[in-house]
């Protein structure tokens, strides 16, 4: 499992426009990461992806498994923010403070 604590942004830009595969019991769907944002101050590091997922199922906020074929597995706490003809959308928002 990937320790979140080590991840900044720059770790998922290269990772746009790919699967992660979301798990929870027996649930398994694929989340394409489709963009990253940063949202950091001058005293905190924080940044936010944004998924999208299948339209028909939505999954409530929580922490899931999202493995990665190059990430890896992670722990992700996301949250669904929109829905549309396209999909649902769920947002990851990670921040600590800066040393």
């Amino acid at each position: 499992m990937v320790d979140l604590s080590t991840l900044s942004k720059i770790d998922f830009d290269t990772h746009i426009n790919t699967t992660f595969n979301l798990s929870k019991e027996d649930t398994l769907v694929d989340l394409e990461l489709i963009e990253t944002r940063d949202c950091s101050t001058s005293k905190i590091e924080s940044f936010s992806l944004l998924f999208k997922g299948p339209v028909d199922t939505l999954y409530p906020q929580d922490t899931y498994s999202l493995d990665h074929e190059k990430m890896g597995e992670l722990n992700i706490l996301i949250v669904p923010v929109d829905k549309n003809e396209k999909g649902i959308y769920y947002e990851a928002i990670f921040t600590r403070f800066k040393k």
